[in-house]
């Protein structure tokens, strides 16, 4: 689920921003370069394309919960 971020809109076309601040269309072609080898999301990042990953950043979220677990020692 992609959430519209407030006041950012995607430099290549002024739509509003979803997911790491681009468009969804702008963000579904940088995802096929990125599985087709072609950059990572490191250099999209680095260059400015691309906002960071949020992904794991909330604390009940399937990454955040993973994250959790391994921090923990794996002991529960």
């Amino acid at each position: 689920m992609s959430l519209v971020l407030d006041g950012i809109t995607c430099p290549c076309c002024g739509k509003p921003a979803r997911n790491r601040g681009v468009c969804k269309a702008t963000y579904a072609m940088a995802r096929r370069m990125v599985r087709a080898g072609k950059t990572t999301w490191a250099e999209l990042e680095r260059r400015g394309v691309v906002l960071e990953s949020r992904q794991g950043q909330h604390k009940w979220s399937a990454a955040g919960k993973r994250r959790q677990y391994l921090e923990m020692g794996c002991e529960q």
